[in-house]
Parts: C-alpha cells; structure tokens; sequence
C-alpha cells in the first residue's frame, strides 16, 4: 500500500493565509498518522513519495447531475457544460466540469468549479512542489451510509453528504430550507435519518423537528476532519485534475513554456554532431594520406620489404638493426662508421665507390694511390677507430689499387 498525504484547505476568506492548511500522513501500513496544521512550505517536502489527495472548500465546488447518452468519456468531457449550461449563472467558459461515474438510472454526476479556483489551488500547491494525484471537494470525504445523510458543520457553514456522488454546501441559516428541498428532490430515496458532526459547538444548530427525521448530534473536533478522508479513494470521490487539469495536462503546461528550447537544444545537438562527423571523415582521410606517405617513404628506403602492416614498427626494427641491437654489441653501423669516417676522410688520394652493411659488417669500395696507402690505413683503422679490419680484395689497375676492406666493430 502506497503512502498517502492528505492535505484540506481552508475557505479563501480575507484575513486567513492561503499556505496554511490541515495535513496528515497515512504510512504504507495504512496507519494515520496524527493530524497537523501548518504551513505548505511544511508540508512540500513530505509530498515526495507519496499519493497527494487534497481536499478543497465545499463552497466553491457546485454537484450536479444530467443524462448524458455517450458512453465516449472524451464526447462526455465536450457535452457536459452544455447540458449543465441552465442551471448555470456563470458562463461555461469561466467553469471546469468534472464528471463522475455514471450512475444507477443513467444520470452522470459533475463537480462543477470556477477556473480561476483551481488555477489558484494548483498555484497555491505547486509553489511548494506539490504535485496532487487526487483534488476532491471536502464534503465528499464524508462516510456514506445508504438511507443515512451525514451533515459536518463548522465555523463556515454546513457540509452535506448525501449520496455515492452527491453533497452540497450551504450556509447555517438556509439549513433547514435547503433539507426541505432535498428531501422533495429524493422522493423515495429520502433519508430514514440524519447524522450530525458538529465541529463548532459556539453556533446553536437549527431546529430540525419542523422536518420529521430521525437524527444524531455529536460534537466532532474541526481539525480532525482529516481522519474521515482518510479512505477516501474508496468512496466514490469526484477527482477534479481531468481534462484540462488532468496530470497530462498540467505536466504539458510546465513543459510548454521549454518546448522552443528544447527544440533548439537538439538542434544544436544534431549540428554538433553532425559537425563532429564531418572532422571525423576528414581526419579520418587525412590519417589514411599520411599513412599512405609513410608507407611509401618506408618501401622507398627498404624496396625488398612485400608486406607493410604497420611502417612505424618495422622502422624502428630496421633501426635498431642498424644500430647493432639486435647483435647485442660492436656499436652498430653507426657506431662502426662514426668511428671510421674520420680516417677515411683523412687518407690522401682514398675515393669511396660504395658502402653497405649487413649483419654487422661494414664492407667499403674503394680506391687509394698505393697498397702502402692501403695497409697504413688499414692499421690506423685498428689502432684509431677501435674495429677490426679486413683487406677483402686489392687489385692494382695502373696508378691506382681497387680494393674492398670490411670492418667490425669488436664483439662482432
């Protein structure tokens, strides 16, 4: 069972604050809590959770009954103002109409209010972040009894229950008229008695003798109310939040003024997105480019390589190859000829044809004046570079001797 917040507001009268009213919860046990009175601000926070049923001032509220022959509730909500509209002295633009089920002999109950009422209720409600499940008249919280009308009199007047669906506020003086009235209307269905809550004890109750009934008078604390609505869910109540007050309709209303705004907002965001898209695409072919290029650059400095799944790895393998890394010692290609190169720049008359490098070995073409020039280089090599040299080939050819020397770094 769902918790409940039970909240009834007093008659608008000058003088007495809008914000207060009674209250009272009902745990998820079904246990009434004590009864309250304060202010909303109060009350806002406890509404969290909860099923909101507020109770409002009889004497605003209006019943009235009328044949309606759809069976459509939407056709019932249209046609209602209109078969109501002869009882009416207000103009139904002014009036919102809230039917009830539908009874017995065919006839629809219909709660009738003042728009300008309930816009003041939900305002009231809604500037503490009250959202109400139920808006009820309070008279219709009153325990029904078949052939039993039950009247609650207070310092405002008299409020009557006296069916399923039906009740009306009158003031004390026009008490005992009103009955008489009533009772004519009933016919047959006139009450055997009469149940009297008087929860203002200073004001003398009319003299009812005059109309022939049975009845009861008991005194009954005005702020306890609360505990006779306490079911009310359960005793056929008249919600007033349709049509236009609906809970659909007034969530429509808070989020009407932000619908231009949110618009906006996704329009901005199917921009944004679509922006980013665009970058996307775009640095997408830019990367596939620069890959395209690097791959190029790789087969254009290593041409024997077939497959190139990814250039900066196999770059750097190739690197660190050159570098002797993966010989684990002799400095490398670069170690061997940084140490070299000065020597060989150095030797009068030497001229390179070619150099190349695999596994650790430096082999170099070249051509000096004389195989003294050859073997003088190839001990300043040794003693200098700090590598291990071997004459591969010298050949003379008039002046000049071809000759092609390897080096190693040591440790190679």
């Amino acid at each position: 069972m769902a918790k409940k917040l039970l909240i009834r507001f007093a008659p608008l009268t000058p003088g007495v604050d809008p914000a207060v009213v009674d209250w009272m919860q009902i745990g998820d046990d079904g246990k009434p809590g004590s009864i309250r009175r304060g202010s909303l601000d109060e009350v806002g926070p406890l509404a969290h959770g909860c099923r909101v049923i507020v109770l409002v001032p009889g004497i605003d509220v209006l019943l009235l009954s009328a044949q309606v022959p759809t069976q459509n509730r939407q056709r019932l909500l249209k046609a209602m103002p209109y078969l109501l509209e002869e009882q009416l002295a207000s103009d139904i633009e002014d009036l919102h109409f809230a039917p009830g089920e539908r009874t017995a002999d065919g006839t629809v109950p219909c709660a009738v209010v003042a728009r300008t009422r309930m816009d003041e209720w939900l305002a009231r409600l809604r500037e503490f972040h009250i959202q109400p499940d139920v808006l009820a008249v309070d008279f219709l919280a009153l325990a029904y009894e078949p052939g039993v009308w039950t009247l609650y009199k207070d310092a405002n007047g008299v409020s009557l229950r006296s069916g399923l669906q039906s009740g009306l506020f009158v003031e004390l003086d026009n008490l005992v008229p009103m009955l008489e009235v009533a009772f004519d209307q009933a016919g047959t269905q006139r009450p055997a008695r009469l149940r009297i809550l008087d929860a203002d004890v200073q004001t003398a109750m009319p003299d009812l003798t005059a109309l022939n009934i049975e009845f009861t008078h008991d005194s009954f604390d005005a702020q306890a109310f609360l505990q006779l609505a306490q079911d009310i869910d359960r005793t056929n109540t008249i919600n007033l939040l349709q049509g236009d007050y609906s809970r659909r309709e007034q969530m429509g209303k808070l989020w009407r003024p932000w619908v231009p705004v949110a618009a906006l907002a996704a329009a901005f965001v199917v921009l944004h997105l679509a922006l980013s898209a665009l970058d996307y695409l775009r640095y997408k072919k830019q990367v596939q480019e620069l890959q395209a290029e690097v791959e190029k650059v790789y087969l254009g400095a290593f041409p024997n390589e077939k497959r190139v799944p990814n250039a900066k790895v196999q770059m750097e393998q190739h690197l660190k190859e050159l570098r002797g890394g993966s010989k684990g010692g002799g400095g490398g290609f670069l170690g061997v000829l940084g140490g070299a190169a000065g020597i060989l720049k150095n030797t009068p008359g030497l001229e390179l044809r070619s150099v190349r490098y695999k596994e650790g070995k430096l082999d170099i073409d070249m051509t000096v004046r004389d195989l003294q020039v050859l073997d003088k280089l190839k001990q300043t090599l040794m003693q200098q570079a700090a590598v291990d040299v071997e004459i591969v080939s010298a050949n003379a050819r008039g002046d000049i001797v071809e000759s092609r020397i390897q080096l190693r770094g040591h440790g190679s």
